[in-house]
């Protein structure tokens, strides 16, 4: 099995944690524990470039490329390095922790937003997945797995 297969499993499960049926009520008895998770899995979802690099299962160029300029990718390194250092030395997220609850003011998987620097808004949920799939489908383009 290739090292940097083992990252992406993490992933995937830090996904599977977002989707867990008991998840929402955990969230809205914490809502903190929603973003605790999108954080961990941001941070591992950027991290698996280093797993790339170090495993030497790739080209270190092709890696950067892929890391460095999907545009998905580029949110998630500012909210990866941003959660671990505080502050990401090339911010592309303005803002995090925009909460909308619904009717019932409870928070559910929707409620968390990003503020980008261009002023974008973007669903954090939703980008979690985007960046998971743009992963594997590069994980799969590169063969690194089937």
């Amino acid at each position: 099995m290739k090292q940097s297969y083992i990252q992406f499993v993490r992933i995937k499960r830090w996904r599977d944690r977002l989707e867990d049926a008991e998840f929402e009520q955990k969230m809205n008895e914490d809502p903190k524990y929603y973003e605790d998770i999108l954080f961990t899995l941001f941070e591992n979802c950027w991290h698996l470039k280093d797993w790339l690099i170090r495993s030497k299962e790739l080209d270190e160029k092709i890696v950067k490329g892929f890391f460095h300029n999907n545009s998905y990718m580029k949110i998630c390194q500012s909210l990866a390095i941003g959660s671990k250092h505080l502050i990401p030395t090339n911010p592309l997220v303005k803002k995090t922790r925009i909460f909308r609850p619904n009717q019932a003011n409870n928070i559910n998987k929707q409620s968390f937003n990003i503020l980008t620097e261009d002023g974008i808004v973007v669903d954090a949920f939703e980008l979690a997945k985007k960046c998971i799939r743009e992963c594997g489908d590069f994980l799969v383009k590169q063969k690194v797995v089937r």
